[in-house]
């Protein structure tokens, strides 16, 4: 028996007048006239909007708004924001295209992902999806070519580290963040999640699917559809979907793609060991913009009371006051309910445990012949000296400590 989705009381008036004016971005029934309250918390509105990332869709969806529905002055501050937001992510573009041209010039093949391509695959405009940074997917053995090219934009790693130290912290987190002055960073990935998650996606297969997407005129190779959906999701669950841009993303990427092969989006979640994690993106989707998906896969939703019980997780993240979701990096009930395979769920544990972080490449120098030993200075900080230093200051020990400096968390 399957459980169904419940919707808490604590959602606000804000939330749900947020939440309808989001999905009308990309549904186009017709706005029920007279279907605001004149006594609507605009500056609530607004501020969470901001916060989940949805601003430019909010203010989509108030310029086509009927004259007298929302207030004239919140009608020309959404003409004003989005034209800021056009600017910005012209600039965005321009930026990117620089980068793949500076790979591109030392052979070294990269795809675009997130950031303006999703705002092209998923709300059918580059700039509407507000990003601090620029994705690019790069082959694990061009990490360190990547960081190196893109030295010639000014771009440089936060920490000077060793070579070898460096690789490893590449393998720990499965990318790398890059700034440059006056530039968007980079973040050049060989994964899409870090490896203490353990969600390994066939890479060669999401490079073989790769398709021509055109972007601001351009064609650029970035992630087929399926594969597009499916990194979408990992990346929502994740960050346990505690902001409702990667809710929309789903939503709006399922609704602009009826032609989507379900069928390899399920098998390859399959394949991967994230069929829960799949699921659990669609079932966001559906349960905050009603999104339509085919019988059978909403058949999977349904018959997964595990997923179900995430989404009730998920929601309190996204309505809560206050989220604190904690850190990727430490062990969590959530992510090890959202794996479905107990191997998978083993192999999170261990690499929970195991995987070092940035703060343990910094706490101890050690000589490069021995970097393999950092999961040992891991595991004895982090869950001997820690805890007997907690217990000694009076404090609770924790099941793995707050992390001050995650390298690309």
């Amino acid at each position: 028996m399957s459980l169904p989705v419940r919707r808490p009381d604590s959602i606000t008036p804000a939330d749900a007048l947020l939440l309808r004016l989001v999905k009308w971005d990309w549904d186009g029934s017709p706005w029920p006239a007279d279907s605001i309250d004149d006594a609507t918390d605009w500056t609530a509105v607004v501020q969470r909007a901001l916060h989940h990332g949805v601003a430019e869709l909010l203010c989509r969806s108030l310029r086509r708004l009927q004259a007298g529905e929302a207030p004239e002055n919140i009608v020309a501050a959404a003409a004003a924001y989005l034209e800021n937001a056009d600017a910005r992510g012209a600039e965005r573009v321009a930026q990117l295209f620089s980068v793949l041209d500076t790979l591109n010039d030392s052979n070294i093949p990269a795809m675009p992902f997130k950031g303006p391509v999703l705002g092209v695959l998923a709300h059918a405009n580059a700039g509407v999806r507000p990003s601090r940074d620029l994705d690019v997917l790069v082959r694990r053995a061009d990490m360190g070519p990547a960081v190196s090219a893109l030295a010639a934009l000014g771009y440089r790693l936060s920490d000077s580290l060793s070579p070898r130290i460096t690789e490893a912290c590449f393998e720990s987190y499965g990318q790398d963040i890059l700034s440059a002055e006056g530039r968007y960073p980079v973040e050049p990935h060989w994964a899409f999640a870090p490896r203490a998650l353990a969600v390994d996606l066939d890479l060669d297969g999401l490079w073989s699917r790769a398709q021509p997407l055109n972007l601001a005129g351009r064609s650029v190779l970035t992630l087929s559809l399926e594969d597009s959906l499916l990194t979408a999701c990992l990346h929502g669950g994740k960050e346990k979907w505690w902001r409702l841009l990667w809710v929309a993303d789903v939503a709006a990427f399922i609704h602009r793609h009826p032609a989507l092969d379900w069928t390899a989006v399920m098998e390859r979640a399959q394949a991967s060991g994230m069929r829960r994690l799949l699921l659990l993106g669609l079932a966001m989707a559906r349960d905050l913009f009603s999104s339509v998906m085919p019988p059978y896969v909403e058949r999977a939703i349904d018959e997964d009371r595990r997923c179900l019980e995430l989404v009730q997780m998920s929601r309190r993240h996204l309505f809560a006051p206050d989220q604190d979701v904690g850190s990727v990096h430490h062990l969590s009930r959530y992510h090890w309910r959202a794996r479905e395979r107990l191997g998978d769920r083993a192999r999170y544990v261990w690499r929970i445990l195991t995987t070092p972080q940035f703060i343990h490449y910094h706490m101890i120098k050690l000589p490069e012949p021995m970097v393999f030993a950092y999961p040992l200075v891991k595991l004895v900080h982090d869950y001997l000296l820690l805890p007997l230093w907690r217990l000694g200051r009076g404090r609770r020990p924790r099941s793995t400590p707050a992390s001050t400096t995650d390298r690309a968390g």
